[in-house]
């Protein structure tokens, strides 16, 4: 799972890389004021009837035909929603371009609701080659056909274009690759829905959580803004999401099977959170250390004006990253209420934290915000999760103190060895890149073996290492 994250988002990078040099910041400040509504009516979408099917241990084809036109039914009906609205949005935001933009995306809604059902089978079977088969592929066929756009039109077109035709291309390639062929029916609506109503109001409070700090840069600060508020979050909590998504994807069917033997799932819980640390903390506080020329050499100079809020949007991904595997394991354990519970209060306390920095620093202030909110709620996360397996906050403390201390030597470390005489922004890159990685690994098992070589990713590590150096020896 973590293969086909990063594989899609490798090129979903080359991608972005491409778009930024070809577009101008207002082209993606477009594109985001119309993704926040229509990303929004797809949250209503989304019941989670894939979940459903993978909780149930041997659900029936009027599950899966159900489920199907469960997806069909929703999708028509925010189509149909979305492309009358549209002419408000627009007046909202002052952005007469966004209507016809949200009224030919509205159309994905449909198209998403048509894709294969029987794929959901590759996760429920752990079946995650397939998995992986089929992400990629959709990734390619997208990237392919927004890029050429881009070249041949050279606006914002290029990408409303291809996120309509790539959710085109996904529904077909789902028949491809799978032969399960569903049926309109209705006949497990009840059963589904008793699952799945628990995950609609998760998803789209959760839709609200990760979009409310655009919608708000997007209707106080105009288009050009927008576009780089949305570049910085799309970069910046890029490498964070890829550590985390594909595990919570690919563990919640493992968790699943775990809930009857709560310390066997803590274990398992504790150890991907020990990974998730080391992976998001060495990234994140890496990208902060060398902000500057990354933003120059991947976006361009006429991007260098995000730096700011790149910043505060990277740290708050790190944040955010140690609590994602949370809502995985109470989904598993089926207790969303609380959960749903908690994330409606952090989206309170982010949205006073974001006003009040909108007021003071503008959308640097947003983009504050947004960290100050994750640093508060991160000790009621964990309460909320103390409450429903045996898991301690001295457990926790104790598979991630030694990732973010190592992450923040590297950080003073890679500043301190910064070399500003040279002006050639790949290079310092490269030669920054460099120092980060030695220096975060050195301190990060000096620490390990200063606390005397406790279980965590560390012996993962060295395992490998010595396993691998055994078979050159023997060789």
């Amino acid at each position: 799972m973590l293969a086909m994250r990063w594989c899609m988002r490798l090129i979903g990078i080359v991608s972005t890389a491409i778009l930024a040099r070809l577009l101008v910041p207002e082209d993606f400040g477009i594109i985001a004021m119309a993704m926040i509504v229509v990303g929004f009516a797809e949250m209503f979408a989304y019941l989670g009837v894939d979940l459903a099917l993978i909780q149930k241990k041997d659900p029936t084809r009027d599950f899966y035909d159900t489920a199907w036109t469960i997806n069909i039914l929703q999708g028509a009906i925010l189509t149909a929603i979305l492309f009358l609205l549209a002419p408000f949005i627009g007046g909202f935001f002052d952005e007469p371009r966004v209507v016809l933009v949200i009224q030919f995306l509205a159309f994905r809604a449909v198209a998403i609701g048509m894709e294969n059902i029987g794929t959901v089978a590759f996760r429920k079977e752990l079946d995650f080659a397939k998995e992986f088969r089929f992400g990629v592929c959709k990734k390619i066929l997208s990237f392919t056909l927004t890029v050429s756009l881009a070249f041949w039109l050279e606006n914002y077109w290029a990408i409303v274009i291809g996120l309509l035709g790539g959710a085109i291309m996904d529904v077909l390639l789902s028949y491809f690759l799978h032969p399960f062929r569903p049926k309109l029916s209705l006949s497990k609506f009840t059963e589904l829905w008793a699952f799945s109503v628990w995950i609609l109001i998760r998803h789209v409070v959760h839709f609200a959580l990760d979009r409310i700090d655009e919608f708000i840069v997007g209707k106080m600060f105009g288009t050009r803004a927008m576009g780089g508020y949305y570049i910085s979050a799309y970069v910046g909590t890029m490498p964070a999401n890829e550590v985390v998504m594909p595990l919570a994807r690919g563990l919640y069917p493992s968790y699943v099977k775990m809930i009857d033997d709560p310390p066997r799932l803590v274990e398992s819980y504790l150890k991907v959170l020990g990974m998730v640390s080391v992976l998001c903390m060495s990234i994140c506080f890496g990208m902060v250390a060398v902000s500057h020329d990354l933003i120059h050499v991947f976006l361009g100079e006429r991007w260098l004006y995000i730096q700011p809020v790149f910043d505060f949007l990277v740290m708050y991904a790190g944040v955010f990253s140690i609590t994602s595997g949370i809502g995985t394991v109470m989904m598993a354990m089926d207790r969303f209420r609380p959960f749903v519970l908690l994330t409606v209060l952090h989206l309170a306390v982010l949205v006073t934290f974001i006003l009040i920095g909108s007021h003071y620093w503008g959308v640097k202030g947003v983009a504050a915000g947004r960290l100050v909110a994750i640093i508060i709620v991160l000790p009621l996360m964990f309460l909320v999760l103390k409450a429903v397996v045996p898991v301690t906050f001295g457990r926790i403390i104790f598979v991630t103190w030694r990732p973010l201390v190592a992450g923040a030597a590297m950080f003073f470390i890679v500043r301190f060895f910064h070399i500003g005489a040279i002006d050639i922004p790949a290079l310092t890159l490269a030669m920054d890149v460099m120092v980060g990685v030695v220096s975060f690994v050195v301190c990060l098992f000096l620490l390990w073996i200063a606390q005397g070589r406790p279980e965590g990713p560390e012996n993962v590590v060295v395992g490998y290492v010595l396993k691998f150096l055994r078979r050159k020896a023997n060789g």
